[in-house]
């Protein structure tokens, strides 16, 4: 048991290790093209908030809310700038008329389109420097990580 907790203890050391070198890199990599496409428009928690809604198809207030880890109070700006936008649209929910849901509209679907293309072009140019094998790893590791995180609190 001594011996698992030092292994586990030893693992998250080199996790904390490569969390600190793989954030650089994103920044520099990736979300460079998250501030040219959007944030003249958005800002992330606009975004993420917009790409929640655009996923899940219809969505409460307080599922949004728990999806962006923030209150119902700080979520109410951040609806509103995409209502402002026409990005997404509140109706009635049909089985609580109380509560209400939010959907994507058409414009907002679009501007999630036209940002995923960017990212697809921008990753289809870098993908001629790999390898097959890297990006099959890159892919499988995309894959751990998103559900790896999706599990966490």
């Amino acid at each position: 048991m001594n011996d698992n907790k030092h292994e586990q203890q030893q693992l998250t050391d080199e996790l904390i290790a490569s969390w600190a070198l793989l954030m650089p890199l994103l920044e520099k990599k990736m979300m460079r093209l998250f501030e040219r496409q959007v944030k003249q428009t958005l800002g992330p928690q606009q975004f993420y908030a917009l790409v929640m809604v655009e996923e899940k198809k219809t969505l409460r207030l307080s599922g949004l809310a728990a999806e962006l880890g923030v209150s119902k109070q700080q979520l109410t700006p951040i609806v509103d700038k995409l209502l402002h936008l026409g990005y997404i649209e509140r109706v009635p929910d049909p089985q609580d008329r109380r509560a209400s849901l939010l959907h994507a509209t058409a414009e907002g679907k679009a501007f999630i389109g036209a940002y995923k293309r960017e990212i697809g072009n921008l990753l289809r140019a870098k993908a001629d420097a790999f390898s097959h094998e890297q990006l099959v790893r890159l892919n499988e590791a995309l894959k751990d990580l998103h559900d790896v995180l999706g599990a966490m609190d």
